[in-house]
């Protein structure tokens, strides 16, 4: 067993101070342990029967325990976290390098694989391959949890082929699983069998919170609408505290006009649920954000409903406001009645607009003047395909286009 230096439980005495680990978990029997003899022996006598203590856990496996609980802790929003998180990992893989040929390798071949697809350094995994008496499910969790950690997803699938996670403790099969979901790109429905699987196996932790998230986005690549949102919803009721929540809702929304590209119509009711329980402030945001997402992909539809729920939202007169008038005129400009629109956006006050809104209102402007501009009637008589009067109006319109294109394409960057 590997002693510890005073400073390092003055940490570990402060880890569970601070985020209420019972102590008594590291006294727990471990499942990882195997028959007492593997591990530790107790020593006999001459005159005496040899004596059997019970099994002992080797502390690096408590240690594993608590690592698992400090990132589960996040996906509650703790985010003191994850400092304690490096500095636990940088514990673990000395305590496992200095001890490596001390311990039994198949009593602790499963939980050095969750320490690998936790952070932890995959070397510590394939020097544990090297040892003997290891088996061959072991070996192959082992190969293929490291060359996940260094980045060869194929490779680390082919390794795990025909592994069978639910034969794994818990808190490895989660992790393995989802380790295996994020590396199968060309098989949506295997893909999102592994994530179940994660979920399943290990819900309220960060595994199930990281599953339901890429789960969600996997399913808008995919084109299912229906499976998207039960994804996102799920997740929002479960995990809207996680440290990783707060960009999720943008992401999401990133992902959903996927539908809008495809033919689909993107689900309003839907997404006017989703972003109903967050504060106001952040709905305006989100609904500015899908605004500027419907300009990218020239969607008028799309671009009204948006700017509408941000005009509502809007303080009357604000710079929301403004942006969202703006945004409900722009396909007017070239559409409808330009009048309307002309008149709409010269109210407008180009100080209260953001850089973006205010190159795309500039722009705006002067193709709706040139719409509205009458031809004089000798360019009517004289028009033809290289007419100098025409080129000239085409040249015009053409440049204000072009600077309304790259301010539409700078907001992409």
């Amino acid at each position: 067993m590997i002693r510890r230096s005073r400073t390092w439980n003055s940490l570990l005495l402060g880890l569970f101070l601070q985020i209420g680990v019972a102590a008594a978990e590291e006294h727990q029997p471990s499942v990882d342990t195997q028959s007492n003899s593997e591990i530790h022996t107790a020593p006999a006598t001459e005159n005496a029967e040899p004596l059997i203590s019970p099994p002992v856990t080797p502390a690096v496996i408590g240690d594993i325990r608590l690592l698992f609980s400090l990132q589960d802790r996040a996906a509650d929003g703790n985010r003191e976290t994850v400092q304690l998180q490096k500095a636990l990992l940088s514990q673990i893989g000395r305590e496992l390098t200095e001890d490596i040929q001390k311990l039994q390798p198949n009593a602790i071949a499963e939980s050095v694989a969750g320490f690998v697809l936790s952070g932890g350094s995959p070397a510590i995994a394939e020097r544990l391959m090297m040892r003997e008496g290891l088996s061959n499910r072991n070996r192959k969790l082992l190969e293929g949890s490291a060359l996940f950690m260094r980045g060869k997803r194929k490779d680390s699938l082919q390794t795990l082929q025909g592994l069978d996670v639910l034969q794994l403790r818990p808190s490895v099969s989660g992790r393995l699983a989802l380790a295996e979901a994020i590396a199968t790109t060309d098989d949506s429905e295997l893909q999102q069998s592994l994530f179940a699987i994660a979920i399943a196996t290990m819900p309220g932790t960060l595994v199930e919170e990281s599953s339901l998230r890429r789960s969600a986005l996997a399913y808008a690549q995919a084109d299912n609408q229906n499976q998207f949102w039960r994804r996102t919803f799920r997740y929002q009721r479960r995990f809207s505290k996680s440290i990783y929540a707060a960009d999720f809702p943008q992401v999401s929304l990133e992902s959903a006009v996927r539908f809008e590209k495809s033919g689909r119509e993107m689900d309003r009711a839907k997404t006017d649920l989703f972003l109903g329980v967050m504060p106001a402030a952040k709905r305006r945001s989100l609904y500015l954000h899908l605004a500027r997402l419907a300009v990218q992909l020239n969607h008028q539809k799309l671009l009204t409903f948006a700017a509408a729920r941000l005009q509502r939202l809007a303080v009357p007169g604000g710079q929301e406001a403004q942006i969202a008038e703006l945004y409900m005129s722009i396909f007017n400009v070239a559409a409808g009645d330009p009048s309307q629109a002309a008149d709409r956006l010269t109210k407008l006050s180009p100080a209260l607009l953001p850089d973006l809104e205010r190159s795309l209102l500039e722009a705006a402007l002067t193709v709706v003047g040139e719409v509205q501009r009458p031809l004089q009637t000798r360019d009517i008589v004289l028009a033809s395909a290289d007419a100098p009067e025409l080129i000239g109006l085409r040249a015009l319109v053409d440049t204000a286009l072009r600077a309304a294109d790259n301010v539409v394409e700078g907001s992409r960057q």
